[in-house]
């Protein structure tokens, strides 16, 4: 099995991906974009968590912290629970709670340089806001009756992208500093440079959307294979077609500009590779892992793949099978789960 090696193109390569930049790096996959004029703008407001938690001081943070349980409940309720194991009980009085919590937040002076690293780039997020506001007129096209959550900025130590309960949604500001932020390589924090790429203000949008989405389409569970995943993650990923159509598939995947290249130059070697191994019926754990997992390249493959091109070749069966089938629903798409039916349907066949 031969695949292109980057090198190979020389000249040719640079100018490839210089058009690659011009056609948002999906070599000629148009995806879909209706007219949403008739959709209402959905203002956006986002809700700056971060900078009412350190207004607390020594003095006022009780009365800091009953303002917002007050004003916030949801997304103070999350916060203390899944960031700081902060649970009232009869154990652990309020009181408790907001000691403690001050103490890792506004007290703690660490946290004060985080929170101020956070403000010198995300001090005013008109920009992110108006992002945010056109997804969501593409959400409420595709999905006129589901509720949108109030959406909330905080700071935390390198949980979470985002937070989500249905009633909120979080956005860490921290994991999205830029992927040359110092201590996202540390030993504390011991993000990968994989991961760190996706640390960064154009994802906030894609990691938004894809949270609204999250748990949305159905699994088979223990009993999924390697396909069934491969095809509801590439599910997730039509998904964020119709929610971001202008999104570069680079930012959708968490892949450099090369990787998304790679990929589409090695199309068809990936799925020959995928379809040869008896890797597409496997249920077996490590199969799932390795294929699916987060991972600086693909195992079987040259070095230079990128982690998750079993997911990749997901995503373009479902744009195929989309494709072939004008009629099917965002909705429609998401229970159908009968793999093999899709798979049939799309006649999924890259060729060089």
């Amino acid at each position: 099995m031969r695949y292109k090696h980057n090198g190979f193109f020389g000249i040719l390569n640079m100018l490839a991906i210089a058009a690659c930049m011009l056609t948002s790096c999906n070599h000629g996959y148009k995806n879909p974009k209706p007219d949403i004029s008739h959709i209402p703008e959905t203002k956006i407001e986002l809700v700056r968590l971060e900078k009412l938690l350190f207004t607390a001081g020594p003095e006022n943070y009780n009365q800091v912290y009953d303002q917002i349980r007050t004003q916030h409940p949801d997304i103070f309720q999350s916060l203390t629970e899944n960031f700081w194991g902060l649970t009232v009980s009869d154990s652990l009085p309020l009181q408790k709670v907001y000691d403690s919590l001050y103490a890792n937040t506004a007290g703690n002076q660490w946290m004060r340089q985080l929170y101020d690293s956070c403000m010198l780039m995300y001090d005013k997020m008109d920009d992110v806001e108006a992002s945010l506001s056109e997804a969501f007129r593409y959400y409420r096209y595709y999905f006129p009756d589901s509720a949108l959550p109030q959406l909330y900025t905080y700071t935390g130590p390198f949980v979470y992208w985002t937070m989500f309960d249905s009633v909120t949604l979080g956005i860490e500001l921290d994991m999205h500093l830029g992927p040359h932020f110092g201590y996202y390589g540390s030993y504390e924090s011991n993000m990968p440079l994989y991961i760190t790429i996706r640390c960064d203000k154009p994802y906030i949008q894609t990691n938004v959307m894809q949270s609204l989405v999250d748990g949305v389409v159905p699994s088979w569970g223990a009993d999924a294979t390697v396909l069934d995943e491969m095809l509801r993650y590439g599910k997730i990923l039509y998904y964020l077609d119709c929610m971001l159509p202008d999104v570069p598939d680079s930012i959708k995947m968490g892949y450099t500009d090369a990787q998304i290249e790679w990929c589409y130059d090695n199309e068809s070697e990936i799925w020959k590779f995928l379809a040869g191994e008896d890797l597409l019926f496997s249920k077996r754990t490590d199969d799932m892992r390795r294929y699916l997992g987060e991972a600086p390249n693909s195992q079987g493959m040259p070095e230079e793949s990128p982690g998750r091109a079993a997911i990749w070749t997901g995503w373009q069966i479902i744009r195929t099978y989309m494709e072939e089938n004008p009629d099917i629903t965002l909705s429609e798409l998401f229970l159908q789960m009968d793999a093999m039916r899709i798979l049939k349907d799309a006649d999924y066949n890259p060729e060089d």
